[in-house]
């Protein structure tokens, strides 16, 4: 009896077969590994550039009660696209700046203290240099240094609504408004004092001096629908900076931040708003 065999035909077939399962294991297992080598190269490549490269220097950091003002020399030959910041106590509270600093240059940054860290102050301050490797944004290992206590700034409280700091002596604490909604809150922006009413509202500083060496002021608060002003005035009066715009949400308050006013030596900060406006960071700026 005849044992019979595959036929040629049914044999191709089986191979054929065997082989597009074949190619397709390969090909899967072959994407798979590029991508790994991939991510390993640029990883690679990000801690060669991180470390070659990249070198910054927290030159001082100061307790400003609103905010932390950080001096950052970048000693390194590329530019850092931007910081982010780390501020440690009992609690933390990390935040992205968005300032960038030239190879071989420096610049003064203030990060905002959270609502929630002002009774129990950051003491420590770490800061990540970002870069740009390839095109793609990259985080180096951070610098820390100890925070210093005002290093001789003086800048108004916003966190504190006594009359020898602010006027009108009806302010309020910007927790305790009534004109904002729960869903707007979060940790940075319940810092500051505000005003409410059925017109038009202003909030006016004591006076205070902007030290030398920086340029002007940075502003953020609280402002209800319509048009608001911030305004930056000399000791005598006179208006050195102002920044006008207008909230287009009808009904609802918003939060406008980092609003720069020129101005060098004795000042006094303004701002007026329709039905609602605050003062809730206080910042300087080269």
């Amino acid at each position: 009896m005849k044992k019979r065999g595959i036929s040629p035909l049914i044999a191709t077939v089986l191979i054929i077969g065997f082989t597009i399962v074949l190619a397709a294991a390969i090909f899967q297992w072959g994407g798979t590994l590029v991508e790994k080598l991939k991510g390993q190269s640029e990883e690679g490549l990000t801690k060669i550039t991180c470390v070659s490269d990249v070198n910054i220097d927290i030159k001082q950091a100061c307790d400003m009660i609103n905010s932390v003002l950080l001096t950052v020399d970048n000693k390194g030959n590329i530019p850092v696209k931007g910081l982010t910041v780390r501020l440690i106590g009992e609690k933390t509270a990390v935040q992205k700046v968005e300032e960038g600093i030239d190879p071989f240059g420096a610049k003064k940054i203030s990060a905002t203290i959270p609502f929630d860290m002002r009774s129990n102050r950051p003491t420590k301050v770490e800061v990540f240099p970002r870069i740009l490797v390839d095109g793609k944004e990259q985080t180096c290992e951070s610098e820390s240094r100890d925070i210093d206590l005002g290093c001789g700034i003086d800048l108004p409280d916003v966190n504190n609504n006594l009359t020898e700091i602010w006027v009108p002596a009806e302010l309020s604490l910007v927790k305790d408004l009534n004109y904002i909604a729960e869903s707007e809150k979060n940790q940075y922006n319940l810092n500051g004092i505000g005003a409410g009413g059925a017109g038009t509202v202003t909030i006016t500083s004591r006076s205070f001096t902007i030290p030398e060496g920086f340029a002007g002021v940075t502003v953020g608060g609280w402002v209800g629908p319509g048009s608001f002003t911030f305004e930056l005035d000399s000791d005598s009066g006179s208006v050195l900076d102002s920044v006008t715009s207008s909230n287009n949400r009808i009904n609802n308050s918003t939060y406008i931040g980092n609003v720069k006013l020129e101005g060098t030596g004795q000042v006094i900060l303004k701002a007026t708003g329709t039905k609602l406006i605050s003062i809730s960071e206080i910042g300087l700026y080269e």
